[in-house]
């Protein structure tokens, strides 16, 4: 249900940004929306790398 949801409601919510001539707005939300599931995969895993490595650092 959220994936869906996602889905459908983010066109609209670009396509109203986009006509309202914020044309920029959909990308940059985009690119901040990235960078935040970049940084919380990146701590979610962070631990695992270490266990790995055999590297614990705190």
């Amino acid at each position: 249900m959220p994936r869906s949801l996602a889905a459908a409601l983010s066109p609209t919510l670009g396509g109203a940004l986009l006509a309202s001539g914020w044309l920029a707005a959909p990308l940059v939300a985009c690119a901040f929306l990235k960078i935040a599931c970049d940084l919380a995969l990146w701590r979610a895993f962070r631990h695992n790398d270490q266990v790995v490595t055999g590297v614990e650092t705190k």
